[in-house]
């Protein structure tokens, strides 16, 4: 009965172990993709366009403005708030390093306002992540990846759009994880 009991700890035990070094990973791997960027770019509600957008104190005030400025290995953090624009990204990126676009501190809003046509448009983009943002009130399209590869969608919500999300042509693989994309309703005849 012993032996049973000592098996029965020793299994959870390494299973225990097992989580929590898989967790460690997770966290830390934010904060080591952080420190691991080439340039990190950060925008703001309360943000200017002319500032250099390297801290939370000199945030750029447009994703658009910091977008212009990304190549591989660099970041994009977004603070918290809601920015009406309209995003594109077009033959950019490399099978090396990863371009991070990414909410921080909560979700930001990207939102047409029920105006603009598309919320993000990637197009020929390679190795790009996408996370943590909410993405509504386009009239076309929310999320759109055509022909790209390695693009990964992490924790978002994309809703209330004419499509919420269109992935066509996609050269690699692709990953949606933790995302919250519901299917758009056809109009009615």
């Amino acid at each position: 009965m012993l032996k049973i009991v000592w098996e029965y700890i020793r299994k959870y035990c390494v299973i225990g172990l097992a989580l929590l070094i898989s967790m460690a990973g997770f966290t830390c791997s934010e904060t080591d993709e952080l420190d691991n960027a080439e340039e990190v770019y950060y925008v703001s509600e309360q943000g200017d366009d002319d500032a250099d957008g390297q801290t939370r104190e000199t945030a750029f005030r447009t994703i658009g403005h910091a977008l212009e400025r990304i190549g591989p290995g660099d970041m994009v953090l977004i603070l918290p708030g809601t920015y009406n624009e309209e995003l594109t990204l077009e033959s950019i990126g490399s099978l090396d390093v990863a371009i991070i676009i990414r909410g921080e501190d909560g979700i930001p809003i990207l939102d047409g306002q029920k105006q603009k046509n598309i919320g993000i448009l990637c197009e020929q983009g390679t190795n790009i992540i996408f996370e943590n943002m909410e993405i509504r009130n386009y009239t076309d399209v929310g999320l759109g990846v055509y022909s790209s590869s390695s693009v990964t969608r992490r924790n978002l919500i994309v809703h209330e759009n004419g499509a919420n999300a269109q992935l066509r042509g996609d050269r690699k693989s692709t990953r949606l994880n933790s995302s919250h994309i519901p299917l758009s309703r056809m109009p009615s005849s």
